[in-house]
């Protein structure tokens, strides 16, 4: 550890002295203080064209820059691989000026020597080349006709030149390094500057860039781009430590490319210096060295657009279990995009044969597992040869060969009304007594009688149907006692977890929540009557299943109602009309931003999303 912290004071002071950084953060321990971004525009590129004169030139090593040479030059210059055939010519020097001017003693006697000019071997060691020649014969012909010594360098496809039109500047011939250059200012690469170093990598396939920049400076546009300059401050804050956070626990996301991330949505959206406001910079510089840990380490901390009411479990869109990516409600959250999609019979048809299924025709679409909050967990497609079930991502992508792309997000009903299962301004209780619960059923009653608007299985509007609520107690000695219960509710009470259903009034809530402490039970309930008996509920499907906790301890919560649409609704269009954007993992930035102006500072708001970190 103390090797650690040496080394990385060595590595600041460099970057202090050669990048003229304009303050210096507290680093955290797994705190990179340098990142390498591939520009995604400039990858494998036949030449790559900048404007930044004058340059500083040389090699970098573990993100420091060494400079080894000023390169004044005039007009539009490039980079680009010199794969050909060199000559190497007389001693070697210890600066640029004075191989440079060899160089152009050569260029001025024409000829085979026209194209001369200082080349870097390493860190201050230069050399004259000439050439490029085409093949080995040119060279052969031109060391020849040359009075003094030299050695023909075969193609090499890591070696790179700068040139000034059609006239090489300087070459760069390090197996191992990368060239690099620094403007006085920001480097400018097609329409976008960048701070930092400009490195090129060179291979067989072309030349690509890649911005070498403090990490601090790399958030002044990564926060800028992610997320309105004009939304509140704290949120603009808890987005500069999320994406902090994530990159410390993804350097190696693009390892295999030699850089750590790219500029694209893939990593995180990094625009230049053209994105940068004072808003987000202020927020970085507010923030500098702080991250979201859990168990001390760098949390990943995904983002997304807009939750539409809760976000999701890590497993539920992808594949690992994430502690602290849990869902969560998003009670502030007042701006999510509301949208709605219309697909028909054949389309999905096409898309199930696209994608590679042999379902057949496409019969009809249930959302045949929701979340605790609503997000559609499985979507069945019934075909005439088999039932496709999509889980995940794979909900959304599946219609991306449709014009309008993949769904906007998994929070979505199927007809023509989006139906919430999220409690209004209610967060619900962590633990709940049976009088707690009596409590919000007489709240429950005093309103419109809980109602909800449902689905009927069709796609042809709603019905208004009782308020429903999911059950799930203990097993004891045959029994399922009511103590220690959990409620869950799509009609304005508080939705915990899931296992049976059943439909009531809003006004018989609190009378079954106080008055009956044990549920007769055992196992799975063909008959009801027993339960309608002791509870006075009635069952909304004519089965109800009671689980013990064995059968609980390993499911998440799921409502087993499906929504459907196609043509058992008597219409060959299926419509899912949703909330939100994104994949629902981790922050959504809309209720960040909700979180913010109703007076979360940016730690509440990053505890709110990720559950059980801490915030230093």
């Amino acid at each position: 550890m103390k090797k650690f912290f040496i080394k990385a004071a060595c590595v600041l002071l460099v970057l202090a002295v050669c990048l003229s950084l304009s303050y210096t953060p507290h680093f955290a321990s797994a705190y990179p203080p340098v990142v390498r971004v591939g520009l995604l525009a400039y990858q494998n590129a036949a030449e790559i064209s900048f404007g930044a004169a004058p340059v500083q030139a040389g090699f970098g090593t573990n993100g420091s820059f060494i400079p080894s040479a000023l390169l004044n030059i005039s007009g539009a210059f490039s980079v680009a691989p010199a794969n050909s055939y060199y000559l190497r010519v007389g001693g070697f020097f210890n600066d640029y000026e004075s191989a440079r001017r060899q160089a152009e003693n050569y260029a001025n006697s024409g000829g085979a020597f026209g194209k001369a000019c200082a080349g870097l071997m390493d860190d201050n060691l230069f050399a004259v080349y000439i050439g490029g020649y085409a093949s080995s014969a040119e060279a052969e012909a031109a060391k020849f006709s040359f009075a003094e010594g030299c050695e023909i360098l075969n193609p090499a496809p890591f070696r790179s030149a700068i040139f000034s039109g059609a006239n090489p500047v300087m070459l760069f011939d390090n197996e191992t390094k990368n060239a690099q250059i620094k403007a006085d200012g920001n480097i400018t690469l097609g329409k976008r500057s960048y701070r930092g170093v400009m490195e090129f990598v060179c291979r067989k396939t072309g030349i690509s860039a890649v911005n070498v920049i403090p990490i601090e400076e790399y958030l002044y546009s990564v926060v800028a781009s992610e997320m309105p300059s004009g939304w509140n401050g704290e949120a603009l804050k808890a987005q500069a430590v999320a994406s902090r956070s994530y990159c410390a626990s993804r350097l190696n996301s693009h390892e295999a490319s030699g850089y750590n991330f790219c500029d694209g949505t893939h990593c995180q959206l990094y625009l230049g210096t053209s994105a940068e406001t004072e808003t987000a910079v202020r927020a970085v510089e507010a923030t500098a060295g702080i991250m979201a840990y859990y168990n001390n380490e760098p949390i990943n901390a995904v983002y997304f657009a807009s939750s539409g009411g809760a976000t999701a479990d890590s497993e539920k869109v992808w594949y690992d279990k994430v502690p602290y990516l849990r869902a969560v409600p998003d009670y502030n959250e007042t701006t999510a995009k509301q949208w709605q999609r219309k697909f028909s019979l054949s389309e999905i048809t096409l898309m199930l044969s696209a994608k590679g299924y042999n379902a057949g025709q496409a019969l009809n679409v249930t959302a045949s597992e929701l979340s605790a909050y609503g997000r559609v967990d499985k979507l069945d497609i019934k075909g005439t040869n088999e039932t496709i079930s999509l889980k995940g991502e794979e909900i959304r992508t599946f219609f991306s060969p449709s014009q309008g792309g993949s769904l906007e997000s998994r929070m979505f009903s199927i007809g023509d009304n989006f139906i919430s299962m999220i409690p209004e301004n209610q967060k619900p209780a962590s633990a709940a007594t049976v009088s707690d619960l009596a409590s919000l059923g007489n709240a429950a009653a005093s309103t419109a009688e809980g109602t909800q608007s449902s689905s009927s299985g069709s796609n042809n509007g709603t019905q208004n149907t009782p308020a429903k609520v999911y059950l799930q107690g203990a097993y004891e000695g045959g029994e399922f006692t009511l103590e220690g219960l959990k409620i869950f509710s799509g009609g304005g009470l508080p939705s915990l977890s899931l296992s049976a259903e059943v439909s009531v009034q809003g006004a018989q809530i609190a009378a079954i929540l106080s008055g009956a402490q044990k549920v007769p039970a055992s196992g799975a309930l063909a008959d009801t009557s027993g339960l309608a008996t002791s509870t006075g509920l009635t069952s909304s499907t004519g089965d109800v299943t009671l689980k013990n906790e064995t059968d609980l301890a390993n499911e998440s919560p799921q409502l087993t109602t499906p929504r459907s649409g196609g043509s058992s609704g008597g219409s060959d269009t299926v419509i899912f009309t949703g909330r939100g954007n994104g994949h629902g993992v981790g922050m959504s930035q809309h209720g960040a931003n909700a979180m913010a102006a109703a007076g979360y500072t940016y730690k509440e708001i990053l505890a709110h999303y990720y559950t059980g970190v801490e915030v230093r």
